[in-house]
C-alpha cells in the first residue's frame, strides 16, 4: 500500500517535471542565444582590427588612413549599438527578474492584467494537472497489479492521459508570458 501511494504521488509529479525540464531547454537556449551575439559581434570586431592593421602597414597616405580608422570607429560603434539592441531585446522577451524557478513558475510582478489572469489560470491548471496525474496514475498502478496488461502498455496509456494536461499547462503559461511581453495591452 504505502509503495502504491508512494508510486501514485511520484507519477502525478510527472507533468510538473517534464514542465519544468522543457521551460529549463528553453533557458538553455536563450543562453546560446545571448552567446551567439556576443561571438558575432567578437568576430567582427577581430576583423575590423585585421583589416585596420593591414590598411596600416599597407597604405602611405595619412590621410586615406585616418578616413579608414574614422569609419573603423563608426563601424565599431555600430557593432557596440547592435549587441545592445539585441541583448535588450532578447531581455525583453524573457523575463529575466529573479532565477530560474521564479521565472518558469510566474513569480514575478507582471506587468498587465491579462499577464496576471494567465498566471492565476496556470496555477489552476498546474494543480487541476496534479491531480490528473494522481488519478490516472492510481488507476494505472491498480491495472499493473491486477496483470491485465504489460508495464510498457500501461505506461503509454498513461503517457497519453497525461500528456493533454502538460500541454494546456504550457498553453497557459505561454499565454502568460505572451500577454507579459512590453507593449501589450490589458
Amino acid at each position: 500500500m504505502t509503495n502504491d501511494l508512494l508510486l501514485t504521488i511520484l507519477g502525478s509529479f510527472l507533468p510538473i517535471i517534464i514542465t519544468t525540464l522543457i521551460a529549463w531547454l528553453g533557458n538553455l537556449n536563450l543562453s546560446s542565444k545571448r552567446g551567439q551575439i556576443v561571438t558575432l559581434a567578437k568576430q567582427r570586431v577581430d576583423f575590423l582590427n585585421a583589416y585596420l592593421s593591414a590598411q596600416n602597414a599597407a597604405l602611405e597616405d595619412s590621410e586615406e588612413l585616418a578616413q579608414i580608422k574614422q569609419s573603423t570607429a563608426r563601424e565599431l560603434s555600430a557593432i557596440k549599438k547592435s549587441v545592445e539592441d539585441e541583448l535588450r531585446r532578447i531581455d525583453k522577451e524573457s523575463p529575466q527578474s529573479g532565477n530560474f524557478l521564479q521565472r518558469f513558475f510566474l513569480l514575478y510582478k507582471m506587468r498587465t492584467r491579462s499577464a496576471a489572469a494567465f498566471r492565476v489560470l496556470f496555477y489552476l491548471t498546474l494543480l487541476f494537472s496534479f491531480l490528473w496525474s494522481m488519478l490516472f496514475t492510481s488507476v494505472t498502478l491498480t491495472s499493473i497489479a491486477e496483470g491485465a496488461y504489460s508495464l510498457i502498455i500501461e505506461l503509454l496509456v498513461l503517457l497519453l492521459f497525461i500528456a493533454p494536461a502538460v500541454l494546456i499547462v504550457f498553453l497557459v503559461r505561454w499565454l502568460a508570458v505572451k500577454a507579459d511581453k512590453p507593449g501589450k495591452s490589458a
